[in-house]
């Protein structure tokens, strides 16, 4: 597990330096640290603690690591403008992982109210739920 364990402290370093080199310039009003330097570093502080041997826990670390990379790189990507958005489905996507549909289509048609100040009927949210699950299907990442 030491070589195991290296690698991927090596690659959590990684996303630590893609967060630290995508923080805004500037603190915003919602934050002064992004929840992803946050938990970037306790990710990398969890995988360099010799007292985690457990499989399940390299896999959740792993995995946690995984979705950060992902919306870091979009950031990279397409800026700061887009980051609501991105989290949205982000979110979206871990409900449906976890088998939450329901929740998932409350979540969507909770933030069109709060962040983007639109109401989302439950026919508009159920649909936009709907493409990403298909997506998802799509690229593998759900079974059918």
């Amino acid at each position: 597990m030491k070589n195991d364990k290296n690698e991927i402290c090596r690659r959590i370093k990684l996303l630590v330096d893609l967060c630290e080199n995508t923080e805004p310039e500037e603190p915003s009003e919602r934050f002064l640290f992004s929840n992803h330097l946050i938990d970037s570093k306790e990710l990398l502080q969890d995988a360099e603690n010799d007292e985690l041997n457990d499989h399940n826990d390299w896999v959740d670390i792993m995995r946690r690591a995984n979705k950060l990379w992902r919306v870091r790189k979009k950031i990279e990507k397409v800026g700061w403008d887009f980051f609501d958005d991105l989290e949205m489905h982000e979110t979206i996507e871990d409900l449906l992982s976890n088998n939450h549909k329901i929740a998932a289509i409350q979540y969507y048609r909770q933030i069109m109210q709060t962040h983007f100040d639109t109401k989302a009927s439950l026919k508009e949210s159920k649909d936009f739920v709907d493409n990403i699950q298909e997506d998802m299907i799509g690229r593998g990442i759900l079974v059918k």
